[in-house]
């Protein structure tokens, strides 16, 4: 069985960036095991231009460059570090190299890898961690627009875990909140300090209303483009993307949504919040460690931020 070849290969190779002699009987369309590091994995060539990082469940599916036929190709890995189910993976990797009559299994996933991940993981069960993925939307819109038409000394902290997703200029914060109901304007404010700015500055909510698309609209490298178009260097973006699970390369970051509202409001002593100051002497009651509540927008005073665009 070829699940079984993929494995005995694995155990005769020594780590390292080398592909092992082709898994298949033929030369069309060859196949072939690696291991590299800790990583367990199967590959074959694709085209130069394909791009493809995928990750769940300890396993990734990747573009990896590997020296083939005395030059480097580009070649779709599949591949993981779990020697605990090294027998389950290779049955997945059998799957994954296997060309099927006439390559027509081969010429699918070359087509569109990642519509081949997503039914494994559909099959599989997996949960999709990127559901929200217009949250990431929202901050980065939000950032975008700071830049270009406020200030261009902003940074983008919320996926370091600051208690606020922008800083401007030394003593000036915004809180990103995202949705995809037009009907409620209600916002979830998650602990009790998430509305109280440090060093008494001053502290903005956007709020963004999303609709998802299938063709048009705003996606996470459609922003990159646009924000390194004008000249921004996005290299700590993608650092911040890569701190969410938003890798360069995944489909995630090409998932559409279009921006149906962007409103800001002004926190301060009309916004409704609750704040030490809430309380008797300036204390939570005892035992109370942790607040979260909703926040209805509706009524406050608010700048729409699309205006003439």
């Amino acid at each position: 069985m070829l699940a079984e070849k993929i494995r005995n290969s694995w155990e005769l190779v020594l780590p390292g960036n080398i592909l092992n002699k082709n898994l298949l009987a033929t030369q069309d369309y060859e196949a072939f095991t690696f291991r590299e590091g800790s990583y367990f994995g199967v590959a074959f060539p694709v085209p130069e231009e394909t791009k493809v990082n995928e990750n769940f469940a300890n396993v990734s599916l990747q573009n990896r460059i590997f020296r083939y036929k005395d030059k480097n190709s580009n070649f779709l890995t599949l591949m993981t570090k779990d020697k605990r189910k090294l027998v389950a993976f290779s049955y997945l990797c059998e799957a994954f190299v296997t060309p099927g009559n006439n390559g027509e299994f081969r010429g699918l996933i070359c087509q569109n890898p990642s519509d081949w991940w997503k039914e494994w993981k559909g099959l599989l069960g997996n949960k999709d961690v990127n559901a929200r993925i217009y949250d990431v939307l929202g901050e980065l819109i939000s950032f975008r627009y700071i830049l270009l038409k406020e200030c261009q000394d902003a940074e983008w902290l919320g996926p370091r875990g600051a208690s606020y997703d922008i800083q401007v200029k030394e003593k000036e914060y915004v809180e990103v909140k995202s949705t995809l109901s037009r009907s409620k304007k209600t916002i979830t404010v998650s602990n009790q300090f998430q509305l109280n700015p440090p060093d008494g500055g001053k502290f903005r909510i956007f709020h963004c209303t999303f609709e998802s698309s299938e063709i048009s609209g705003y996606t996470i490298d459609s922003l990159i483009e646009e924000l390194k178009a004008e000249g921004y260097n996005t290299s700590a973006i993608n650092e911040n993307l890569n701190l969410m699970g938003f890798e360069d390369g995944m489909s995630a970051r090409r998932k559409p949504f279009i921006l149906q509202a962007m409103e800001s409001y002004n926190v301060d002593e009309s916004f409704p919040r609750i704040s030490r100051e809430s309380f008797i002497g300036g204390d939570f009651p005892r035992g109370i460690t942790h607040i979260s509540y909703d926040v209805d927008l509706s009524g406050l005073d608010s700048v729409n931020l699309l205006a003439g665009d």
